[in-house]
């Protein structure tokens, strides 16, 4: 493979020891072509790596804007929790109930809650929910601080697409503000199903304001406090 100097003077065997069993593996998987790599570092496999990679799809949207999505779904300005939450959200791959109908792992797609009978999916679960329509107007305020109402779609939720003309801190303000009720929204369902308590509507927004503390936090010591006041003004409730 090139990856070091064979001895010419000993016997060499040609089976890989045990610890290296997984350089093999990698370059099965990935189809890897060693011999295009003239220099060996981390950096130079992996844009090899890059140039490989073939971008998912993303519904109906064009190339262009699908980059947009994934980039948003890995967003540096988010948290890592909430890189996970939206990239399993724009994949499809959040396990609700109707993912877990498909691979038989529950009996019903439809939503947990009582006072609701449609299926689960991600959509249903962030923005169709009956409860979470009741969170995202308890949220509204503080919301269309940065991004008004009416440029808040369900494409602004699930995938971070804003339509009209905004500043780059306010996408970024409003981008932080939704993931940090999707992780709420998530965080009561699960809480609702294993272990059988119920979020009002009111302790699910303060748990989103308090998932949003991490944000104003870190803005306050990058930029100071003065400026992550007056950029996010009063976030509690």
């Amino acid at each position: 493979m090139g990856l070091a100097p064979l001895p010419r003077n000993a016997p060499v065997s040609w089976s890989l020891p045990a610890y290296l069993s997984y350089v093999a593996k990698f370059f099965q998987e990935n189809a890897f072509d060693h011999k295009a790599i003239r220099q060996w570092s981390a950096r130079s496999v992996l844009q090899a790596l890059q140039e490989k990679d073939v971008m998912d799809t993303v519904g109906w949207f064009p190339e262009q804007t699908v980059q947009f999505i994934w980039q948003n779904a890995s967003s540096p300005d988010l948290t890592n929790r909430h890189q996970d939450l939206a990239w399993l959200a724009v994949r499809g791959a959040l396990p609700v109930r109707a993912l877990l109908y498909t691979r038989n792992v529950v009996s019903a797609p439809h939503c947990p809650r009582e006072d609701c009978s449609e299926e689960e999916s991600v959509t249903h679960l962030f923005v169709h929910c009956q409860f979470a329509k009741r969170v995202w107007r308890r949220m509204d305020g503080l919301v269309s601080r940065f991004i008004p109402s009416s440029c808040v779609t369900e494409d602004s939720l699930i995938y971070g697409l804003f339509p009209g003309t905004h500043t780059e801190t306010n996408i970024r303000c409003c981008w932080q503000i939704i993931n940090s009720v999707k992780d709420a929204l998530w965080s009561a369902r699960n809480l609702m199903i294993y272990q059988h308590m119920e979020m009002s509507v009111g302790e699910c927004c303060r748990l989103a304001h308090s998932r949003l503390q991490g944000y104003v936090l870190r803005d306050a010591l990058k930029l100071g406090a003065d400026t992550a006041r007056a950029r996010w003004g009063r976030t509690t409730v």
